[in-house]
This record gives structure tokens, C-alpha cells and sequence, in this order.
């Protein structure tokens, strides 16, 4: 069994870290939580986190926030994980 695509319900301080660490660790991701606005500021705040500790690193960031933003896809549902 290959594991592609990882599931994390709710968008709060946990939720958002584990979803940051598997799309850093090329997995794409389905972040699901029921309140919309909640999902808005989890993926701001991935951004940010990938920004500063990209340039804390020396690296590239835009890029790398990019490519690990593209992995996450959110969702309000929990049929937005039958993928996962």
C-alpha cells in the first residue's frame, strides 16, 4: 500500500501543523474543516510559516511556499476525503 494523499480534520493549531508537515514531505494534502474562514487562516498561516522559515534557511522561499502550498487542497466536507 502507497500512501498518496493524507487527510487532517480540522484546521486548528494541530490540524494545521500536521497538514504543513506532510505537504513539506511531498504528500498532497486534504485539510477538512466545517467552518470556512477557519480553513482561510490555517492555509495563511502555512504560508507564512513556509516564508519565514524559508528565509531563516537561505532558500528560495516563494518557491518552495509554492510548491508545498499546491499540494494542499481544503475542503468543508468530509466526502472531500475519499480520495485520501
Amino acid at each position: 500500500m502507497h500512501i498518496q494523499t493524507v487527510g487532517v480534520i480540522g484546521a486548528g493549531t494541530i490540524g494545521r501543523g500536521v497538514a504543513q508537515c506532510f505537504a513539506q514531505a511531498a504528500f498532497d494534502v486534504v485539510l477538512v474543516d466545517v467552518v470556512p474562514s477557519q480553513l482561510d487562516c490555517a492555509f495563511a498561516q502555512i504560508e507564512r510559516d513556509l516564508l519565514v522559515h524559508g528565509m531563516l534557511l537561505g532558500r528560495q522561499p516563494a518557491d518552495d511556499t509554492k510548491t508545498v502550498l499546491a499540494r494542499i487542497r481544503t475542503d468543508t466536507e468530509l466526502t472531500g476525503l475519499a480520495d485520501a
